[in-house]
């Protein structure tokens, strides 16, 4: 039986992405770089209001390129995992959630001057949770 579960996410729109390409090159040949989640497992109810998006680290494994980011001054999300955009990875069979394994382990990378993000929109979104060793 597959599994569904809903997200909040503030996608990176397009003028943002060139930036932060001419920024921070990707390190493993498949970009990301597509969105923030702000919630997992529920969607408010009401749109949240962001006064800032801003990069304010980046880390990498040998598979994947992570960028932490701060939301209104914070680096928690409403779930108590951290902001971060799953930047480039070494191909499609790496999950994206791996950032939250990097960020664990590599702690948030952070560096002086952020970066902020003005190009973006809230969305919601399902994620479909694979089924493994089906019968």
């Amino acid at each position: 039986m597959t599994e569904i579960i809903e997200y909040s996410c503030f996608n990176i729109k397009q003028e943002s992405k060139n930036e932060l390409m001419s920024l921070f090159p990707p390190k493993f040949p498949l970009l990301v770089c597509d969105h923030v989640t702000h919630t997992f497992g529920y969607v408010p109810e009401t749109i949240p209001i962001i006064k800032t998006i801003n990069i304010i680290g980046e880390i990498s494994s040998e598979d994947i390129q992570v960028l932490t980011v701060e939301i209104n001054g914070s680096h928690i999300r409403p779930d108590g995992l951290v902001y971060h955009i799953t930047y480039s990875k070494s191909g499609i069979h790496i999950p994206d959630v791996s950032s939250l394994s990097v960020i664990t382990e590599l702690g948030l990378g952070i560096f002086g001057e952020f970066v902020p993000i003005t190009d973006f929109e809230y969305d919601t979104r399902k994620y479909i949770v694979p089924c493994i060793g089906m019968r």
